[in-house]
């Protein structure tokens, strides 16, 4: 995904993936921000028992031009078969959960 930070500003990002497997496998997230990437990638081991399991991260951006873009990437390792999922929900009157979500906090 890709958010685009149309004025400058001190930023708080909460973001939430939900990842999966049908065998085992290694899901890796990393964000970048205008195409470089910033912090270390996160790394989720995933046992071919977990069908999904939740990956949450925060952090501070501070944005000094307008349109610095915000993007997130992910990869699994090679052989693998894992990535987002979106959960089946089967309470009658609910959605689906998505398989990402993202809060953004402006300070001002």
């Amino acid at each position: 995904g890709l958010v685009t930070f149309v004025t400058t500003g001190d930023y708080f990002v909460s973001a939430d993936f939900q990842v999966g497997v049908n065998s085992a496998s290694t899901v890796h997230l990393r964000y970048l921000i205008d195409d470089v990437q910033v912090g270390a990638t996160i790394s989720e081991v995933l046992p071919s028992s977990t069908a999904e399991t939740p990956v949450c991260w925060s952090f501070p951006i501070k944005v000094t031009s307008a349109n610095t873009e915000l993007k997130f990437q992910y990869a699994v390792e090679s052989g693998g078969d894992g990535g987002l999922v979106e959960v089946a929900v089967t309470t009658t009157g609910f959605n689906d959960s998505s398989a990402a979500g993202l809060v953004v906090y402006k300070k001002e």
